[in-house]
């Protein structure tokens, strides 16, 4: 149930995918395991973060950590952290935000959860990136680029190069900027990761607007615009709105860097 919740979410058919969520919870096939509880309480919430809905996702983030702390589950409890960490970022608060990353990242480490030490260093990252903080960025990007690459996981991967290759646009290196986008770009088409492949796109086309080219994203928007109707008229909201994005207040909405819960 879980595996077809999981993959409802992905597609971005988040309704659909909370209530294969919920229905886990009530059924036979998770019963009071308290890590599967915990991965079906996390994953409702992040289906209500993205519907806009924080509150909603803070109540179930609650008790998945009441669950996990209870019974000494630091995976469990670090993803709970990771996940109400991205909604404090995207409410504006990036230190509380960055404490919470640091505190999911030792659950990882003392779990020995590889993906969830990644995934709070590449969130860190985005962080410190917003902060102006290039050197930390720059660590803290290779590090979860190096650990997905060992895991095998392609969609992360692509995520952590898209964050890369924009922090090398922010910095004019227009090489370095290309070549993470191409290769996320591969790793999303490769994946069917429509969302993705989206807001690639939209790096890409301002990549080549700040090197003075306008024929490149004229090009790239016409490739882009069949997969955002594609994703409209898909059922549930529209594809584009999944790859997760963490805006601060104030900041950029030209480009999604993206995090992950």
């Amino acid at each position: 149930m879980l595996v077809r919740a999981e993959r409802e979410e992905r597609a971005g058919h988040r309704a659909v995918a909370r209530s294969l969520y919920e229905h886990a919870l009530h059924g036979r096939e998770v019963g009071l395991e308290p890590a599967l509880v915990a991965d079906a309480l996390c994953g409702i919430a992040r289906t209500w973060q993205l519907d806009g809905d924080s509150d909603a996702a803070l109540d179930c983030l609650e008790v998945a950590q009441q669950v996990a702390s209870a019974t000494g589950l630091d995976s469990a409890l670090g993803r709970a952290l990771n996940i109400r960490a991205v909604i404090l970022w995207q409410r504006g608060d990036l230190d509380a935000a960055d404490h919470l990353y640091i505190d999911a990242h030792q659950c990882g480490v003392r779990a020995g959860d590889v993906r969830l030490t990644a995934m709070t260093s590449q969130n860190r990252g985005s962080i410190a990136s917003v902060r102006g903080d290039i050197t930390q960025a720059l660590a803290h990007y290779r590090e979860c680029i190096s650990a997905y690459e060992r895991l095998g996981m392609a969609r992360e991967l692509s995520g952590a190069l898209n964050n890369l290759g924009m922090l090398h646009t922010d910095l004019g290196e227009w090489r370095a900027a290309a070549s993470a986008y191409e290769k996320a770009s591969r790793l999303a088409e490769r994946e069917g990761d429509r969302s993705a492949q989206i807001v690639l796109m939209g790096n890409l086309a301002e990549l080549a607007l700040a090197q003075g080219h306008v024929d490149g994203p004229r090009a790239v928007c016409r490739r882009a615009l069949p997969m955002v109707r594609d994703g409209r008229r898909a059922p549930g909201p529209s594809c584009a709105s999944t790859w997760a994005s963490s805006p601060v207040s104030g900041a950029s909405t030209r480009r999604r860097s993206r995090s992950f819960r």
